[in-house]
């Protein structure tokens, strides 16, 4: 029995051109690139088809592998989200702050929170030795506030209004609020308008409890019936 290698070089030896000339119409063997993969270009046998099928199957694992992955948001959701929220806080027994807002958003473990349409009343107290001591109350509205609750700070964004029951009213794009000394800040321009004075200045500090305003930088005050100028 002879092999197909036999057979193939009889063939050769018998038809000498015809070999040659099938062997210039075929030429030489090129392979083809798939996906970075060298495949060869002539016929293959049943064998040689898998293993290209493999190499194939290879090659676009690598690609699938160097591609980048899609990019996850990995901030967390709040874990609580109130609306129409109420506030009520205590010193021990004693009600410290009442107010309410549309929404609050809570982070229970850092206790962060964000909070829209803000409404706050404090209470407040005469300075010592007033002629005509009375309890009152200082009102906070923000149309935004971020703050955390453990700390007690917290900051109003939007256009911070002020408002007390003396008849004051104080705007200022910015504001910040201590909760534990009941002090209010800002490096803003404010402006703060009573049945008594008017005055601007480029930033302020007040103390809720005494209603104590103290202004920095260039101030103008208006006294009703008078004017005062710069100050």
């Amino acid at each position: 029995m002879l092999s197909d290698s036999g057979m193939g070089d009889k063939y050769q030896a018998a038809h000498p051109e015809r070999s040659r000339r099938d062997q210039n119409q075929r030429g030489p063997s090129t392979p083809v690139w798939i996906n970075g993969i060298a495949l060869p270009s002539t016929p293959v046998g049943m064998n040689g088809a898998r293993a290209a099928y493999k190499l194939l199957l290879l090659g676009a694992l690598v690609l699938c592998s160097c591609e980048k992955p899609p990019e996850i948001d990995q901030t967390p959701p709040p874990q609580v989200i109130l609306t129409g929220a109420r506030l009520r806080s205590f010193r021990g027994s004693e009600l410290s702050a009442t107010g309410r807002a549309a929404q609050v958003a809570y982070e229970r473990t850092g206790a962060d929170f964000t909070a829209s349409e803000v409404f706050l009343r404090l209470p407040s107290r005469d300075t010592p030795g007033s002629p005509n001591p009375s309890p009152g109350w200082v009102e906070i509205r923000s149309p935004v506030v971020v703050g955390n609750r453990t700390t007690e700070q917290a900051d109003g964004s939007g256009g911070v209004v002020v408002r007390s029951a003396s008849g004051m009213v104080g705007r200022t794009p910015r504001a910040h609020y201590d909760g534990v000394t009941k002090v209010a800040s800002g490096k803003d321009p404010v402006s703060v308008n009573a049945p008594r004075y008017a005055v601007t200045a480029e930033s302020f500090l007040l103390r809720f409890e005494e209603e104590n305003f103290r202004f920095t930088g260039h101030v103008v005050s208006h006294v009703v019936g008078g004017v005062e100028g710069p100050r």
